[in-house]
């Protein structure tokens, strides 16, 4: 017979595996879900955004479509991710000032069994949910057109606490992906082309002058005025329609503002 002790320590045992398991979050089980993706009423074209890659991501991992509905008509009974600033979101994260954010800053966290996901105004809701899908999720995107989404038929989350505010605020690379290799005009780009890099560098958490197809509802690219070409581009601090015909230069990049040819990358 065993001894009391012994029961004890098997009860203890059983109630911190329960505890532990009760922190976790289910979203979705053997193909099925009471989760909804929860949006404001009047939700920015970016929550909007962040709402659909949520629940197209979250499709291909577990084969589970969740609802997006707007807070007005969220069901009361069941658990919600709530996504972008709301009321919903507001009454969840009690005491946290969404408006202390910085540009790109994001909040991630559990919350009962809700879990919120929310940001910056500009995109950083949306980067809140490419940051759970990837830290969290296990999703990859490898290129414009390459994806790596795991299959979770049974998706567990543990218990989430994220406030993170970028260390740098413009973010670019010179990557730019085409059908048939490198380029050196972006004229030649196709209009697929620039979406679908443009996507791709938001998925990445970019948003630098580089990145300038990133979609408007995707947050759109940081922008700078003439970027390094301050003195003659356009809106530049110089403009070449109203200084250049007085004060012509030899520089090359006088002569390619003035329409002459200058070399190209091979």
């Amino acid at each position: 017979m065993p001894s009391r002790t012994c029961c004890l320590a098997v009860a203890w045992l059983s109630f911190a595996a329960t505890a532990v398991a009760d922190e976790e979050l289910t979203l979705v089980r053997g193909g099925k879900s009471d989760y909804v993706i929860v949006v404001p009423d009047k939700a920015r074209p970016v929550e909007r955004t962040a709402a659909r890659e949520l629940q197209q991501h979250l499709a291909e991992a577990t084969e589970v479509t969740l609802s997006v509905v707007p807070e007005a008509n969220a069901p009361r009974d069941k658990p919600r991710l709530a996504v972008g600033d709301g009321a919903t979101t507001r009454s969840l994260l009690a005491g946290l000032s969404l408006g202390s954010l910085p540009p790109d800053g994001i909040v991630i966290r559990t919350v009962g069994r809700d879990l919120v996901l929310v940001g910056h105004p500009r995109r950083g809701t949306l980067h809140a949910v490419y940051t759970f899908l990837e830290d969290t999720v296990g999703v990859r995107w490898w290129t414009a057109t390459e994806v790596h989404i795991p299959k979770r038929p049974t998706l567990r989350i543990p218990p989430l606490d994220v406030v993170y505010r970028p260390k740098v605020i413009d973010r670019a690379t010179r990557y730019l992906q085409l059908s048939d290799g490198c380029f050196t005009d972006h004229s030649l780009v196709t209009e697929e082309e620039r979406r679908a890099m443009g996507i791709f560098s938001a998925r990445l958490r970019l948003n630098g002058h580089d990145h300038y197809s990133i979609p408007n509802e995707y947050g759109g690219p940081n922008g700078l005025i003439g970027w390094v070409h301050t003195f003659y581009q356009i809106n530049g601090l110089l403009p070449v329609a109203q200084y250049f015909d007085k004060h012509p230069s030899g520089t090359a990049s006088s002569r390619a503002s003035a329409g002459e040819s200058t070399p190209s990358c091979a």
